[in-house]
């Protein structure tokens, strides 16, 4: 109960926090011309055309994908290959023509404005090829999903996935995912769709990651919940978002010991341990996050909980105790932690 308490608390708090206004990352647009298939926004100057306009519409459009920051021209993707994009603020968009008819058409990566400055110092090219548009197949075929990347993508990048349905009947997807830019990155929300067999949309949710911050380089789990899941869901795809934190995690709070033992039922485990704090003042809302992961690396379940002490002073240790409800194909485990000061 303590545990849910708090969880409730901090979801409310971080709820607050959200959907506070930032006036440097977030712009009312002024009016957009639109003509043939086409719209200009005049704070970039830049025209989203044909299917990148329709999918920008359906993807949250100015608010999750940001304004065009360039224009449409051809660019080397991380599996080597050569597609037409067009970088956002927050994205950047491939036309992937092997996909052609299936909502794999146009695949992107996060942090697009982020990206353009590392690629493009001195500005982006160009537009070398004309607009995209739809394509003319009569029939949408049903492709698979599109194959892993051979190198990791720069941006906030979902790393594995994997969804249960728990014994509740209430749906899960867990995850991971890696903040690969160059900067700390905040308020890391993953948005989840779930389509059915022919992938119609039936249905999404979303969550944020487990650590409120996350440091470049750094990993962090997530569990979106689906409470009532569809039963004629049969896949789903993940994207991911966040903006550059304005604030630095407590650096000095260290795991010094974890381990395991059985629970009452086989899929029941409890994940105990110590932290210490060396941070050189008190901390607290010390928050250890574990993470279960399968033998082929993919989370398969994601637990958090506090330290038994409310505030951790300085060089004082605290033990903790989490209760896994799933332990299912669980191979490994990791913990990490992460607080404040009070």
């Amino acid at each position: 109960m303590r545990r849910l308490t708090i969880a409730l608390a901090v979801l409310v708090v971080l709820a607050g926090l959200s959907f506070q206004p930032d006036s440097s990352n977030w712009v009312r647009p002024r009016t957009i011309a639109a003509q043939n298939d086409c719209q200009t926004f005049p704070e970039t100057g830049k025209s989203v055309c044909g299917i990148f306009l329709r999918y920008w519409k359906a993807n949250g459009g100015l608010a999750q994908q940001g304004f065009p920051i360039s224009d449409v021209f051809r660019e080397q993707s991380s599996n080597g290959q050569t597609y037409d994009t067009q970088y956002f603020e927050r994205a950047v968009f491939e036309r992937h023509p092997e996909n052609a008819g299936t909502r794999f058409e146009v695949l992107l990566a996060l942090v697009g404005s982020e990206r353009l400055k590392l690629r493009y110092p001195n500005g982006p090219p160009a537009a070398s090829v004309p607009p995209p548009v739809a394509p003319t197949a009569t029939s949408v075929p049903v492709a698979p999903p599109p194959p892993a990347p051979t190198s990791i993508p720069t941006g906030l990048v979902v790393l594995s996935s994997s969804s249960f349905v728990a014994s509740s009947g209430t749906g899960h997807i867990v995850g991971e995912v890696l903040n690969n830019t160059s900067q700390s990155q905040q308020y890391v929300k993953i948005v989840a769709s779930l389509y059915d067999a022919g992938e119609t949309l039936v249905r999404s949710e979303s969550g944020y990651t487990d650590l409120d911050i996350l440091k470049p380089q750094q990993r962090a789990p997530f569990d979106i919940l689906i409470s009532d899941s569809p039963a004629n869901a049969t896949g789903y795809q993940l994207q991911v978002q966040g903006r550059v934190a304005t604030d630095q995690p407590l650096d000095g709070l260290q795991i010094v010991s974890s381990n395991s033992r059985a629970g009452s039922t086989p899929e029941r485990r409890t994940i105990f341990g110590e932290v210490r704090n060396n941070s050189g003042g008190p901390a607290q809302y010390v928050k250890i996050v574990a993470t279960m992961y399968d033998s082929a690396g993919k989370v398969v379940a994601v637990e958090i909980g506090y330290t038994d002490l409310d505030i951790v002073s300085s060089g004082q240790s605290s033990p903790f105790d989490i209760l896994v409800d799933r332990w299912v194909n669980v191979a490994r485990f990791e913990v990490q932690v992460q607080g404040r000061r009070p």
